[in-house]
């Protein structure tokens, strides 16, 4: 890409930290005005906040960030960094905002459950079989016709998230729904809290039958509308359609010390789970209405959506008290003080929603570089929130130190030999040849829901390949041991990042390879994702 990338946002930064146009003040009204920040008694983007905010990205390497900033009844909003090589980010950037758009769909639900007149049958306890009949069938019978709209929006089915089993191009939302069945479950229902965006869409695929439209136009009727949120969009086509300034997405390349463009994901498919893309601007007037709980959303569905369902996690970095899951949201208690908030990740892309019900103060920050986003976002909103409540200095956690740990753990991990030694240990592992020569491994193999892994032969080397409309995944297969194999993976384009996991062949009684396992879902481990042969080797 552009090598000297890191010199120009510094150059941007510097140049506009203390830019008086840069900062836009909305009024209760929604009306946008280009106005000086600073003479807004209450605006946090002062000198102090755009220092950190120019350190924080360099620290992070991170390319951009729009942030709007709720306080009573105004709204500031600033574009910090680059939204492309030549454009720079402004609060009308659009960004693609990943599972914060799971609120958005319970919220859609909502509205359903409050339609007493045209739909008597929806209520947030309502088993989804019985909306949307056979397309909606787990490998469980029980789970099947006890499966509510509530659990799946609190991702309390007992389904984990097997990221790998959707995304293939040209599928559609009833195709990943109806795939539900082949996908192996691994707790007991309402039992333990396993993030999972296939029942998330699934809900949408509700959604979307019940009121005889497609899921955008629910959103834009019944929410977006009535909130004037004139910049937001359900698909990325869409989006890129509307001709408005939309931020590229990054990864931080090590290897090259530089930023480098990644492939938009344009997954049509399961959008209520995470495709929405919108501007700080737009989802500040979101933010609002979720904070002060008013309409287009009802009292009791306000109250539904942030009542806890699920027990996310105790005592997170030893500093959060327990975190709670509603519908949509996350909850905690932080100093004594509820906060909700919800973020978003898509690969390139990062994204948080953050409130205070109570001090009527929240956030929204959109970031364009993979991973480090979050990392940055997180270290900005804790920031924010530390001065509002007066946290004393002394007294703040040290949220980098926690993510140069969280790095720290991430690199080790990408030690291949660690790896290997973690899923076939050295004091455990036999020294056996392979049962067939590596070519006669290669061949196509399938998945009802993971669909086709491709296996093939090539310089002595055995490889598979596994396509989504959004990425490629290419896995170099290491024998181990016999038929027990060691993958090194990595996102076609994206080296810096491999991943590593186990695979296994099991050959029949004619000496042919005819399924091939696949570590592929964390949550199954040691369990694999098993694949039949398709076709013969060459």
């Amino acid at each position: 890409m552009f090598s000297d990338y890191k010199a120009t946002a510094i150059h941007w930064l510097q140049a506009t930290a203390g830019n008086s146009l840069a900062a836009l003040h909305v009024g209760p009204s929604g009306h946008v005005s280009s106005t000086v920040a600073e003479q807004h008694d209450h605006s946090p983007f002062n000198a102090a906040f755009d220092a950190l905010v120019e350190q924080t990205l360099l620290h992070y390497n991170v390319s951009g960030l729009a942030i709007a900033i709720l306080n009573g009844s105004s709204t500031f909003a600033r574009g910090y960094g680059m939204a492309s090589a030549k454009q720079p980010v402004t609060p009308e950037t659009l960004f693609l905002t990943g599972s914060t758009t799971k609120a958005f769909t319970a919220a859609a639900v909502s509205l359903l459950v409050d339609d007493n007149e045209n739909h008597p049958d929806v209520q947030w306890t309502t088993p989804m079989c019985e909306l949307i009949g056979d397309d909606f069938v787990l490998a469980d019978d029980y789970l099947t016709r006890h499966v509510t709209l509530q659990d799946a929006l609190s991702h309390r089915t007992g389904m984990p998230g097997h990221e790998m089993s959707y995304g293939q191009e040209g599928s559609t939302t009833r195709y990943i729904v109806r795939s539900l069945r082949y996908l192996p479950i691994t707790k007991p229902l309402r039992t333990s809290f396993q993030y999972c965006n296939i029942m998330v869409a699934a809900v949408g695929y509700v959604i979307e039958k019940l009121s005889a439209q497609s899921l955008a136009a629910f959103f834009n009727e019944h929410i977006w509308e009535p909130l004037n949120m004139t910049s937001t969009y359900l698909t990325l086509d869409t989006a890129l359609r509307s001709e408005k300034a939309i931020a590229t997405g990054y990864r931080w390349s090590e290897s090259k010390n530089d930023f480098c463009e990644v492939k938009y994901p344009n997954e049509t498919a399961g959008e209520g789970a995470g495709a929405m893309v919108s501007n700080v601007l737009d989802y500040a007037k979101w933010t609002r209405m979720m904070m002060t709980r008013s309409l287009p959303l009802s009292p009791a569905a306000h109250k539904a959506l942030l009542t806890p369902q699920m027990i996310m996690e105790t005592n997170i970095y030893g500093i959060f008290g327990t975190a709670l899951y509603g519908q949509g949201w996350m909850l905690q208690t932080y100093k004594g003080v509820d906060v909700v908030f919800h973020g978003g990740k898509v690969y390139g892309f990062g994204a948080m929603v953050f409130y205070i019900p109570s001090r009527n103060w929240g956030t929204v920050m959109f970031a364009n570089t993979h991973l480090s986003s979050s990392m940055a976002i997180d270290v900005l909103v804790w920031s924010l929130v530390d001065d509002l409540l007066e946290v004393p200095i002394t007294q703040r956690n040290d949220h980098n130190a926690l993510h140069e740990q969280e790095l720290a753990q991430m690199r080790e991990m990408q030690n291949p030999t660690l790896a290997r030694e973690i899923f076939y240990p050295s004091s455990r592992r036999g020294d056996l040849p392979t049962s067939l020569p590596l070519e006669k491994y290669s061949g196509t193999y399938y998945h009802p829901a993971y669909k086709e892994l491709s296996v093939e032969y090539s310089n002595q080397t055995l490889g598979g390949t596994i396509t989504r409309s959004s990425l490629t995944l290419e896995l170099k297969m290491q024998p181990v041991t016999g038929n027990f194999f060691f993958c090194i993976g990595h996102v076609v384009g994206d080296p810096d990042t491999p991943f590593y996991t186990p695979a296994e062949f099991r050959i029949d009684a004619t000496g042919q390879a005819t399924e091939l396992g696949i570590l592929l879902e964390p949550a199954m481990a040691p369990e694999k994702i098993w694949f039949m042969r398709k076709t013969s080797s060459a």
